[in-house]
């Protein structure tokens, strides 16, 4: 992820303007930090959003399950289940989870379906 969107000091990795070893196409700047910093939906808060959540599902020692059914991952961890559908339709996880974060807003909806081309993570539905 680029830390600025100027591609003339390499997107913020290189300050003194000399050329990074990696070529980068300008379009890359609108993907950087300080534009995604506190953007709903960005891929930066999505982040932020997993690392802060993280300690309420994931111990040392969780076997980790994954599976996979056309175009849709499912990878669960304790009582955490991510699923990403790379798909160009939506999928159907299931209704037996709460939805705890997401790609974007609308991505999941109470039937179980997640939406083409996102990701959710999810709890069990406490009983």
């Amino acid at each position: 992820m680029p830390w600025t969107p100027d591609a003339e000091t390499g997107f913020g990795f290189s300050g003194d303007g000399s050329r990074t070893w990696l070529p980068q196409p300008r379009w890359w700047g609108e993907y950087a930090v300080s534009r995604q910093d506190g953007s709903t939906g960005s891929v930066l808060e999505l982040y932020r959003e997993a690392l802060r959540i993280r300690p309420r599902f994931v111990n040392e020692g969780d076997e980790m399950l994954v599976a996979r059914t056309g175009d849709l991952l499912m990878i669960r961890r304790g009582r955490f289940l991510a699923a990403v559908n790379f798909g160009d339709d939506p999928a159907h996880v299931g209704t037996d989870w709460v939805h705890v974060a997401s790609s974007a807003p609308g991505a999941w909806n109470d039937e179980g379906v997640l939406a083409a081309d996102s990701a959710v993570w999810m709890e069990p539905i406490p009983r």
